[in-house]
């Protein structure tokens, strides 16, 4: 099951309503924020992984 439909399916199950339109782009766009941090965090570890393997 995705994780679309798990979200789907327990916001059902609650008796949800799904979020507005807005708040669903603010939430992504910090998403993407916290990815762009995440994927910067890896790229620097494994720079920091390459120059041990030199030493």
């Amino acid at each position: 099951m995705t994780d679309f439909e798990e979200a789907h399916r327990l916001r059902i199950q609650l008796g949800e309503e799904p979020l507005p339109a807005e708040q669903r782009i603010e939430w992504m766009e910090k998403l993407s924020k916290a990815r762009a941090a995440a994927q910067a965090s890896v790229t620097t570890l494994e720079q920091i992984e390459a120059l041990i393997l030199k030493v």
